[in-house]
């Protein structure tokens, strides 16, 4: 760098603004587009077709305060960009962003979510599944996929997806999703390709006579399944004709079958391996199927080894076919007894796709730019390069707010009250609708551990009916799509109510109900060892009336009097608007009343109205929950309403005549 200074004798610990930009130079012709929001990353793309490898250059600004630095770079082009050529299948950017828009290539991803699931949270318009989709007008030449990758501490050189044309790093070229971050793949899916392979063995009258219906057990093996008939696989899974390598052989009976999984990486490479090989090839980054293609017959171990690479997909494996179908042999032997299987492999010339796909964990939480293009193996044309910028963070907590009613569900009768307090009644239920907003694959809804459910005596389970539904829980959670008030942040939403309808004993209540939503981190924490649940409490303020209970179908005097310790007759006594006892309340009024409001004067205690109205002090507490544990000096700081029903006559004790025997 080169131009002014950045360092000063005195320093006066302001803070100063950072700036930074590029500038065109030496006649280079560059346009910044993209980025992220916040000015940290900066895509430049070269103007125009380019018919041969080609050198340009930028100078690069930086500003600190009032000194200023800059700096000339050196941009090489080694093959030629043509529109005649390589291109990318549909959007200008395989990424998903667009140039005729301001919108930045740029993709926020939460730590323990899988790319694929922020690509879905993203706005349609904006984003489409991660996938880089070429195709090709000469017809000769194999396609490949070049990229590099920059994170603030890491820049790669030029690297490609198959591993025999240019070799642009000696260090890094032999190696499958190079340069790539730890566990992310840049690989071929779907379409049709053989995604896995799984060997099944079986026992059969031809290699197990005279006692063919008994279960062949060895090495912890037992095949028991049914003489001429295979286990039932997926429905993605096909057997492989003439797979069964023990035939004329004693062993079991093996099946070979093909899965060809839309959501699935391809398999790239294949390979058969004896006992002593097997090392090697798991060295050179094979997986082995852990099943014996030589399984019981005395001839020693040969296993499939596979590898889900960069190169070219797998489309059919065949024991039948062979190289004048345009297959390939694999080979293999053990103790002198060889195998052949037949792979055919995409030959990626017309068209050619490879998808990104990546879970980032503990860790990786450091921006990391991807600029990929396509070539034309043995030309120098290629597709335009396309920059996408990562920017992993960690689980945060989840944003919870009550909702009115949904459009969809209006049923819910949920209401946001304009002064913020709900109110409920005793008998009815209250609904209180939220939403959750999170960037996490799920949340959990509860009732907070402290303060969160509301309080009630055990005793109210025996005043109801089976009719009547007391108690509070959390209903219908249910998942949704990313919600526009998520802004930049892969977001998913969960709706749901809690539904709480006050007991008897509930009357007069007033406080708090607490719910807490919380997401889990256990797989990728945002630091090694640290919180596995991040959570986020919302707090609802709830008055239950006094002295009002709210009816349900076919409820009574009788019924309802034993719930509140008094009689039918009190209760219809109470309820002036009732011209016959008998009649069906519910078809009459929505709610009544169960006792009093009295007012409590300035001298009035808890023991001095019990004693005035002739009921013990435990009825009071049981009419009006506030009371419970309160003072009298408590009682007496502010004027209070206390719901009473006098015991203005002779009452025989209540009993539970209204409950369901």
């Amino acid at each position: 760098m080169s131009g002014g200074t950045i360092n000063k004798d005195d320093d006066d610990h302001m803070p100063v603004a950072f700036e930074w930009g590029v500038v065109t130079g030496r006649g280079a012709s560059f346009s910044p587009v993209g980025g992220k929001p916040d000015g940290r990353c900066a895509l430049l793309v070269l103007d125009g077709v380019r018919s041969a490898p080609s050198k340009d250059a930028i100078t690069v600004s930086c500003k600190m305060g009032q000194s200023m630095v800059t700096g000339d770079f050196e941009l090489i082009v080694p093959y030629a960009v043509s529109q005649a050529g390589v291109q990318t299948i549909g959007d200008s950017n395989p990424f998903g962003c667009s140039f005729t828009t301001d919108q930045p290539c740029y993709l926020p991803v939460t730590l323990g979510q899988e790319l694929r699931s922020a690509y879905s949270a993203r706005p349609a318009d904006q984003f489409h599944p991660p996938t880089l989709s070429y195709a090709s007008n000469l017809p000769g030449n194999r396609m490949e996929v070049r990229y590099v990758v920059g994170t603030n501490s890491l820049q790669t050189p030029l690297l490609a997806s198959t591993q025999d044309t240019v070799v642009y790093s000696m260090s890094e070229i032999g190696e499958d999703h190079a340069g790539l971050p730890h566990g992310a793949m840049l690989g071929p899916y779907g379409q049709g390709y053989v995604t896995d392979l799984v060997v099944h063995f079986s026992a059969s009258s031809a290699n197990t006579r005279p006692l063919h219906d008994v279960p062949i057990s060895a090495a912890q093996r037992d095949y028991s399944a049914t003489v001429g008939e295979e286990a039932p696989m997926p429905d993605m899974s096909t057997p492989i004709a003439e797979s069964n390598f023990n035939k004329g052989f004693r062993g079991a009976t093996v099946t070979l079958w093909q899965t060809r999984d839309e959501d699935s990486a391809a398999i790239t490479d294949l390979a058969l391996a004896n006992s002593s090989q097997v090392a090697m090839m798991m060295d050179m980054g094979f997986h082995k199927l852990d099943a014996n293609l030589f399984e019981q017959s005395g001839r020693g171990e040969l296993y499939l080894m596979f590898k889900k690479g960069s190169g070219q997909p797998l489309m059919d494996v065949s024991t039948t076919h062979n190289e004048s179908h345009g297959y390939t042999a694999i080979r293999g032997e053990s103790h002198g007894h060889e195998v052949v299987v037949y792979v055919m492999y995409s030959d990626d010339k017309s068209t050619l796709r490879r998808s990104l796909t990546w879970t980032p964990c503990t860790g990786d939480d450091s921006e990391i730019v991807l600029c990929a293009a396509a070539a034309a193996t043995g030309t120098e044309l290629s597709s335009t390069m396309m920059c996408l910028l990562l920017d992993p963070a960690p689980k945060m907590p989840p944003e919870f707010t009550a909702i009115a009613d949904p459009e969809d569900a209006p049923e819910r009768e949920c209401v946001i009250p304009e002064d913020g307090e709900w109110d409920a009644m005793m008998g009815r239920e209250l609904k209180i609708c939220f939403r959750v907003l999170h960037n996490g694959d799920r949340s959990e809804v509860r009732f907070s551990e402290e303060s969160g459910r509301p309080e009630d005596t055990d005793r109210a389970e025996e005043l109801l009916t089976g009719r009547t539904p007391t108690g509070a829980f959390i209903a219908d959670v249910s998942g949704t799509q990313g919600q526009p008030t998520c802004e930049d942040a892969p977001c998913q939403g969960d709706r749901g109510m809690m539904v709480w309808t006050p007991s008897p004993y509930q009357g007069g209540w007033k406080g708090q109900v607490c719910l807490e939503a919380c997401v889990f981190a256990e797989a990728c924490p945002a630091t090694p060892g640290g919180e596995t649940e991040i959570c986020t409490e919302t707090c609802f303020p709830v008055s239950v009336a006094r002295c009002r209970w709210s009816l349900v179908a076919e409820d009574s005097f009788v019924e309802i009097a034993p719930r509140f310790q008094t009689n039918w007759l009190q209760l219809w006594y109470l309820n002036p608007g009732v011209g016959h006892p008998d009649f069906a309340l519910r078809s009459a009024m929505e709610a009544i009343n169960i006792g009093r409001v009295y007012t409590a004067r300035w001298d009035d205690t808890v023991d001095g109205l019990a004693a005035r109205f002739g009921v013990p002090r435990q009825r009071l507490m049981d009419l009006n929950a506030d009371l419970i544990g309160m003072t009298d000096e408590e009682f007496m700081a502010q004027e209070r309403m206390v719901c009473i029903i006098p015991d203005s006559c002779s009452i025989e004790p209540p009993s539970n005549s209204g409950k369901n025997q």
